[in-house]
């Protein structure tokens, strides 16, 4: 027979069980001192910045190749992509490396944030007049401590860019 005090306990167990399930797993980053983020299922790998090989008569916001582990990875400067000034990474500035299916590809960012976990009520569709380049790619935002995290729908970004890559190279 359970008693009481071991219903409760699995009740708040449950409880926090399923309040857990309620969160959504984020990793932010800084572009231009705006927020973004990426959901976490999308990320692969976080690295500091590595020599990157340089192209060419690829479009303007793929930087070039990294070598990770024996596979040939293209890095994109999302300053470049989001029409942002672009400005040499520093020792602040990170690689994430992402996968999509059999796609891996790479972003450089300025700065890594935090890896947030946020109440799925709180990621909202952003206003339409908003984002004024490329508003396909900014899927939420979510605002956090007095500022606003852009979430980047990267499975778009990701398509979007082997095509493009498949065009300048195909």
């Amino acid at each position: 027979m359970i008693q009481d005090d071991e219903e409760l306990t699995e009740s708040e167990e449950e409880r926090v069980s399923h309040k857990a399930f309620d969160l959504r797993k984020v990793v932010t980053f800084e572009l231009d001192r705006e927020l973004y983020g990426i959901d976490i299922d999308q990320v692969a790998e976080i690295m500091e910045m590595v020599p990157i090989r340089h192209i060419p008569n690829v479009p303007n916001f793929i930087v070039g190749l990294i070598n990770l582990r024996g596979t040939i990875v293209p890095v994109i400067d999302l300053r470049v992509r989001f029409h942002l000034e672009s400005k040499p990474w520093t020792r602040d500035s990170r690689i994430i490396v992402m996968k999509e299916g059999n796609l891996v590809v790479a972003v450089g960012v300025d700065r890594l944030w935090e890896l947030m976990r946020l109440p799925k009520q709180a990621f909202k569709l952003p206003p339409p007049d908003v984002v004024k380049e490329d508003p396909e790619y900014f899927k939420e935002i979510a605002p956090v401590n007095g500022r606003m995290v852009i979430i980047l729908d990267m499975k778009k970004i990701l398509n979007d860019t082997a095509r493009r890559w498949q065009l300048q190279i195909g």
